[in-house]
């Protein structure tokens, strides 16, 4: 597997870890609740900054999932030449295979051949392709455009989660919209921003890098 492909699997695998180890916290596990914590109680105050900052986070929690899925569909998707090469009819076995029996149906390219040496089936009109899969410079820049999307989500859920643990977010109460307490900072937590920030920079490294030609 090459260096960019373990890179691109490595922010499937961060983006995902976040989640994985809410559950942790979901469980009240030494290392506290992560950053949705407060959600894991019995009785939840609607109006507590920190099952407000927790509902923010979880929503964050739940994109980043998201991403990961969607980071495995185009890994997935094969580009022109693997679309071509995978549509290519296998030669049929000796057992199998006749006497060539050619039958052309005219117009221009188009051409049914059903061989000894195995089975063809070759159809154009004045040297036309048709294939399902996607151009490399097409697929690079999806890929591109999906790398900037991840930074920028990672980016602010690291801001959410900086300022829920350091100065608090404003909230809405019976009162009126509040500014809410800062909530405290655990080991799980700090675990997950590690994470989050990981796949930022690992994804800024496939964004600065683009894939040679011909290897998209």
């Amino acid at each position: 597997m090459e260096r960019r492909s373990v890179a691109q699997y490595a922010v499937v695998g961060l983006s995902l870890l976040p989640f994985a180890l809410q559950l942790l916290g979901w469980v009240r596990t030494p290392l506290g609740g992560g950053w949705c914590g407060a959600l894991s109680g019995g009785y939840l105050d609607v109006f507590s900054a920190q099952v407000w900052y927790s509902q923010l986070l979880i929503g964050g929690l739940a994109l980043q999932v998201a991403y990961a899925f969607l980071m495995l569909v185009l890994l997935n998707l094969p580009d022109e030449e693997g679309a071509i090469e995978y549509a290519r009819l296998e030669p049929a076995s000796p057992q199998t295979a006749g006497r060539g029996s050619p039958l052309d149906m005219g117009g221009s390219g188009s051409r049914l051949s059903l061989g000894g040496s195995g089975s063809r089936l070759s159809s154009g009109v004045s040297g036309s392709r048709l294939s399902s899969g996607v151009s490399g410079s097409r697929l690079e820049q999806l890929k591109r455009s999906l790398y900037t999307a991840g930074i920028g989500l990672n980016f602010v859920i690291l801001m959410v989660f900086l300022m829920t643990r350091l100065t608090g977010l404003p909230l809405p109460s019976s009162l009126g919209v509040l500014w809410g307490e800062a909530a405290p900072l655990d080991p799980l937590s700090g675990l997950m921003a590690l994470s989050s920030l990981l796949a930022t920079a690992v994804l800024l490294h496939l964004l600065r890098n683009p894939a040679a030609p011909g290897r998209a």
